[in-house]
């Protein structure tokens, strides 16, 4: 299945996952053909992506570690609540002990599925609710990353939580106009939570340190390596993996802006961990199709072993002499050959 953005979605396309609303119902099942109505639902509720399926996409790969519809629609909704009470700001502490039994409920369920345990760009947006998707998916992908780390169930729960809370002040009206919101609002964070008698030691250093680097530039206190918190090493570390991400619209330059945020991160950010995020992530979505410098339109495939970050891929219309159907390609072979942008489709 391939992800495709709603602008781009052709007719007739069979969508490949249930789409759903924000408070987790069903809009459109698995199966149904993309139509002109379709389309304009999905951009008046601001869904951005859809996967479809085609004679081009070879996995059945997505974020989602089941594809059962009550379970998906179950998390979505609940967490849809506790995000919509953070940005009203009627969050209060009794709904700490609903986010921990959601957080734990989550975890426990991508620890089922073991082998989708993959750290993966999420796209802006699937559910209509970009607040949600990026404040559900980043903690549970920190959660991911923290498993590799060697957490157990109630240290990968506080990490979640550690990860779902650090930002809530940055909607407080206090920092409308504030233009040093990103160094003050991990202390903002933590005042308000010990406000609503929110006490864990772990989670709330979590917050407080998760903008500090291991060279001392971070903030808000200018902490070295050995003076940060691992659950803060794995925030700062995601949220920086997702940005890199985010920016990438041009990916002409793939390998020169790798090369360079490899060389950056590692300046930034624990070794150990960085090493666990490279070994363990998927920069591009198997089943994403690029057209190359040779203008070969390829797919990515699942044939990467140890390097998730540099895709191979498969051919699936050769355009230059160069290649033939179905032959594979591999990157880090192939000096002479670049990325020269995402396609949607094959025609």
């Amino acid at each position: 299945m391939r992800l495709v953005p709603v602008e781009n979605l052709k007719m007739d396309s069979k969508l490949s996952i249930d789409i759903f609303m924000g408070d987790g119902s069903v809009i459109y099942e698995n199966g149904t053909l993309v139509n002109l109505q379709m389309i304009e639902t999905l951009q008046k509720i601001n869904v951005k992506q859809v996967y479809i399926s085609d004679e081009y996409s070879f996995t059945d790969d997505t974020f989602f570690p089941t594809t059962d519809q009550k379970v998906i629609g179950g998390f979505v909704s609940s967490f849809q609540n506790i995000t919509l009470k953070i940005k009203e700001h009627h969050f209060e502490e009794n709904d700490f002990n609903e986010l921990y039994k959601l957080a734990e409920k989550a975890i426990r369920l991508h620890l089922i599925f073991r082998s989708k345990l993959k750290i993966r760009y999420f796209p802006e947006n699937m559910f209509g609710n970009a607040y949600f998707g990026k404040n559900v998916h980043i903690p549970m992908i920190c959660a991911i990353l923290g498993s590799y780390c060697g957490y157990g169930l109630e240290k990968l729960t506080k990490l979640f939580v550690a990860t779902f809370l650090r930002d809530i002040s940055l909607d407080f009206p206090i920092f409308e106009k504030e233009i040093n919101k990103i160094h003050l609002h991990p202390v903002a964070t933590c005042q308000f939570l010990s406000s609503k008698n929110f006490n864990d030691i772990e989670i709330m250093e979590a917050i407080k340190q998760h903008h500090e680097l291991i060279n001392g530039e971070g903030s808000p206190s200018n902490l070295k390596e050995h003076e940060i918190c691992e659950f803060a090493k794995i925030i700062a570390i995601v949220d920086s993996f997702f940005a890199f991400r985010e920016s990438l619209t041009d990916v002409s330059n793939f390998r020169n802006d790798l090369s360079k945020f490899y060389a950056d991160a590692f300046k930034m950010f624990d070794k150990k961990i960085l090493d666990l995020l490279f070994a363990n992530s998927y920069f591009f979505p198997l089943d994403t199709l690029f057209q190359l410098s040779t203008n070969d339109i390829v797919v990515t495939t699942t044939s990467v072993e140890n390097n998730f970050w540099i895709p191979h891929f498969k051919v699936v219309k050769p355009s230059s002499q160069k290649y033939k159907f179905g032959e594979t390609i591999i990157l880090e072979e192939t000096p002479d050959i670049d990325l020269k942008k995402i396609v949607y489709y094959v025609d």
